[in-house]
């Protein structure tokens, strides 16, 4: 054979095997995981999800240390890292509008945190589509034991469609207009960028504060030192009975804007005496309580702790 020749196979087969490894990357630990509701033909593999960037874009670990980068097909989540775009969501371009769609976006990437952080899930590729997007990323759709969690950030009302020719377009392009119809997560910043008057019993989104009685926030640590999902017991609110007279707080309840609740029980703290509650799991203690999530609840770039009593009246609205 001549030296040409050799040296064009040579050539071949190493741009060959390049090609295998990726797709060899790509398909390793191939997980047999059914899609679902979604219908997705083509290779099924199992990873775990080691970060959650925000409500749309995830990083996968394949069996053999490989970390990608992963976007979720068919779904757009507000964004929480650069300025939001309201038109995109038909939502005016105010102050009001940004705000509401910021915590929309942060309330998106709970709901994927308390989801998928740290969770072994499937992940399947959609036949329209190329398997990696404009910036290199993955495009897949996440497959856990409960459904595909794509579709429910759309059913949840947590993001829009995004406009592509992904396969499931139409099933998704329904859930949206049933979220919107409900007006629920991205659906409750109205088209005037105006945030909707809540219902009874519902945190308003960007009131005075409010202080009815001697129980006071006195801290709050919404962005402690760290990755935020590693320094949950960290990110901390802690209250102070600023009165004379003991306080029972059996039944209170505190939640975000995006209304994540939780709820004291068998507490009561006497003039002086301070708690606080930690967002993630420990021990409780009559100065220390741990709410239970597994990602963060207090938005780093601001938020509103409310406080209600057990019959649901307003006693704490303390913005940050």
């Amino acid at each position: 054979m001549h030296r040409r020749a050799i040296v064009g196979l040579l050539f071949a087969v190493l741009l060959l095997s390049a090609g295998c490894a990726e797709l060899g990357e790509i398909a390793e630990n191939q997980a047999g995981f059914d899609p679902g509701a979604e219908g997705i033909e083509g290779a099924d593999h199992e990873v775990t999800i080691v970060g959650v960037i925000d409500g749309d874009t995830v990083e996968i670990q394949y069996a053999n240390g490989t970390v990608e980068t992963a976007r979720l097909i068919g779904v757009d989540t507000p964004e929480t890292h650069v300025p939001v775009d309201p038109p995109e969501f038909g939502v005016a371009n105010t102050t009001a509008g940004r705000e509401c769609l910021r915590a929309a976006g942060h309330d998106a990437t709970r709901f994927s945190s308390q989801r998928l952080l740290g969770e072994h899930v499937g992940v399947s590729f959609d036949p329209n589509l190329d398997r990696r997007g404009y910036y290199g990323r993955l495009l897949v759709y996440v497959v856990t034991q409960n459904g595909t969690h794509n579709y429910d950030l759309i059913a949840e009302g947590h993001a829009r469609v995004y406009e592509s020719d992904f396969s499931n377009r139409e099933r998704y392009d329904g859930a949206a207009e049933q979220a919107r119809a409900a007006g629920i997560g991205v659906w409750r910043c109205s088209t005037d960028g105006d945030i909707p008057t809540p219902t009874p019993g519902e945190p308003v989104a960007d009131g005075g504060s409010v202080v009815d009685g001697p129980i006071q926030v006195v801290d709050v640590t919404a962005d402690p030192d760290g990755p935020d999902g590693e320094v949950l017991n960290d990110e901390t609110v802690t209250f102070e009975n600023a009165g004379n007279e003991s306080v029972s707080l059996d039944g209170w309840t505190i939640t975000d804007e995006a209304n994540h609740a939780y709820t004291f029980e068998a507490l009561t703290l006497e003039p002086g005496d301070r708690v606080t509650i930690h967002t993630g799991s420990g021990t409780d203690t009559e100065r220390d309580r741990y709410w239970g999530e597994r990602a963060p609840i207090w938005n780093n770039d601001g938020d509103t702790v409310f406080v209600r009593r057990a019959d649901g009246t307003l006693v704490i609205e303390y913005p940050y």
